[in-house]
């Protein structure tokens, strides 16, 4: 049985853009390996929303432009609900580890997705939450 996978905004981000560094085109070719490997990718309301408001601001995409990249992203993951319980869990989470509000969204998210793996560059790699979430930077050295 395959691990579910929580994946954080700025990988898919990383998926869009068309950039010439070449790290960056390291990072694109990481996490569309990934992708390919990964038939339970889990994401949360949260991320659509970061995801179009960076596609909007950072890189002026047209409307029309980031809905549909959007919509590409739901077609190929499951995508998780802010509830109530997220938002209460997110708090303890807060409290616990010191994560920023929405890094403790999405960590709660994850957690409530029944998730193992959260994939973030944004947070510790190799952090354990609750004992059965870790977080893993997918452009990290393996160690």
């Amino acid at each position: 049985m395959k691990d579910n996978h929580f994946w954080d905004t700025n990988l898919w981000i990383y998926l869009l853009a068309e950039s010439q560094n070449e790290a960056d085109k390291q990072k694109k070719i990481t996490l569309e390996n990934l992708l390919q490997e990964d038939n339970e990718v889990h994401i949360s309301v949260q991320v659509l929303n970061e995801t179009a408001n960076v596609l909007l601001k950072k890189y002026n995409l047209s409307v029309l432009d980031a809905q549909k990249y959007i919509e590409k992203i739901s077609q190929i993951t499951n995508i998780h609900p802010l509830t109530e319980e997220t938002v209460a869990y997110a708090f303890y989470l807060k409290n616990k580890y010191a994560f920023s509000w929405y890094d403790s969204l999405i960590v709660s998210a994850a957690k409530k997705a029944n998730c193992t793996i959260l994939y973030s560059e944004d947070l510790h790699n190799g952090l354990v939450v609750e004992e059965t979430l870790v977080v893993k930077n997918p452009f990290a050295n393996p160690s």
